[in-house]
């Protein structure tokens, strides 16, 4: 079983981020043994209707930024972004912005993508005409993305129903070939054939029905015509300071029984930064 941490990148309002020690939360990951720092995606917090009372005032770091700090201050540890809203981003600025940051981070990076935000968050940002479509804005994304990391000397085109661009460059490409990993957001039929296409893993919502849910990426890949093996499957587990490690780690051991590969711990806004360092230390104490 491979572990990784879900940074608490996102706070209540009534709590204040302090990025520097999320970056040193990064470097501690590392120096724990962990495999993988991951970072969650949201862009705007709408006012009414969306997330209850005073959720418009949540702090959230932008996960690529982040990242780019992790990675920069490491030397091991994977970067990834946990569910990076493919629609709310312009295509073209992000694959040149994953581009950057896995050259930054010497071809460390996972990109864990997602279709799903809140209806008021593409308004917010100008692409409600998205909303709807998403999956399809998605996908086609995705595909440019793909398109610009393409290790070539000839220049990249792409007609797709959305966004339709000829011959422009898009240099330096990602240092991972052929690029980046792809982990899909577990969201339905939608992010499956997702994954079947283009994607190298799932990442599950939720711990329920976990044997039955990691089933669904090989079968998606495998009724593609995919190679099945080697997909990974992500599994988020919570955790807490005062938990035993032991607990946590046999709590580990069943969702590998599941079928899941990759633990993703997750932590939660509610403990502090020095409380999340000082459950990785206990960890790895427990693993040896």
């Amino acid at each position: 079983m491979r572990f990784g941490l879900l940074l608490p990148n996102a706070a209540g309002p009534a709590r204040a981020l302090d990025a520097s020690a999320l970056v040193s939360l990064g470097e501690a990951a590392e120096r724990y043994g962990l495999d993988s720092v991951w970072a969650s995606d949201r862009l705007a917090t709408p006012l009414r209707g969306e997330g209850g009372a005073n959720a418009w005032r949540e702090e959230v770091l932008e996960p690529i930024s982040l990242l780019t700090g992790i990675a920069a201050n490491t030397d091991r540890i994977e970067v990834g972004t946990l569910d990076c809203v493919l629609p709310l981003r312009n295509p073209l600025f992000l694959a040149k912005a994953i581009s950057t940051l896995d050259c930054i981070a010497k071809g460390r990076l996972l990109f864990g993508v997602s279709q799903e935000a809140a209806s008021g968050e593409f308004a917010a940002l100008g692409v409600e005409d998205y909303y709807e479509p998403r999956a399809e804005v998605a996908d086609e994304w995705l595909a440019i993305c793909r398109e610009m990391w393409r290790e070539s000397d000839d220049p990249s085109t792409f007609e797709g129903r959305f966004i339709r661009f000829g011959y422009i460059g898009a240099y330096p490409k990602p240092i991972r070939k052929p690029h980046p990993p792809i982990y899909v957001r577990d969201e339905g039929p939608g992010a499956l054939a997702r994954l079947a296409a283009a994607g190298d893993g799932l990442i599950l919502d939720a711990a329920s029905d976990t044997a039955e849910a990691a089933a669904r990426g090989p079968a998606a890949r495998e009724a593609a015509g995919r190679e099945v093996a080697g997909i990974e499957v992500w599994a988020h587990l919570p955790v807490a300071p005062e938990q035993d490690p032991a607990a946590i780690l046999d709590a580990a051991s069943a969702l590998g029984e599941a079928g899941v590969t990759q633990c993703l711990l997750a932590p939660g806004p509610a403990p502090s930064l020095w409380e999340v360092e000082g459950l990785l230390y206990a960890l790895a104490a427990a693993r040896g």
